[in-house]
């Protein structure tokens, strides 16, 4: 997916880019946000007990539109900003991070949906298996 954030609201120190977490504490397969003070990206997972998660290197509030992707392929987690792998971790959840909240872009999808992503987010797509970064770099080189 591209984003771009021009981040406005300010309640939480992070901002949902898109997330299956409805904001209890309970398992969730993956979560994107971004943090305004310092502009980076976290990757994360959560199977009620294990947090894996990545927090970028790089920081993305310089104004630009930046490809943000988040892999899990096998036991790892991967996160990549413009086709550059930026941070990897093992991913050490052992049981199911299933819940069945719907799918929150630029929001968290809670009762009272909140934490709020503005900017672009544009291209998003999620997919069955685990991209390489071939395939990732592959995605940024089409054109439309």
């Amino acid at each position: 997916m591209y984003v771009n954030p021009v981040q406005n609201y300010t309640t939480n120190a992070d901002n949902d880019i898109i997330e299956k977490f409805d904001g209890t504490p309970y398992r969730y397969p993956f979560t994107i946000r971004y943090f305004r003070s310092t502009g980076t990206i976290r990757f994360s997972r959560f199977d009620g007990v294990r947090l894996p998660q990545i927090d970028s290197v790089r920081s993305i509030n310089d104004g630009l539109i930046h490809h943000i992707a988040a892999v899990k392929d096998g036991s790892m987690l991967y996160l990549y900003i413009d086709g550059i792998i930026d941070g990897s971790i093992t991913d050490n959840t052992s049981t199911t991070t299933m819940n069945g909240t719907p799918i929150g872009i630029a929001v968290r999808p809670a009762a009272s949906p909140y934490n709020y992503f503005t900017g672009i987010v544009d291209e998003l797509s999620i997919w069955n298996r685990g991209l390489s970064t071939e395939d990732i770099r592959n995605i940024i080189s089409q054109r439309l």
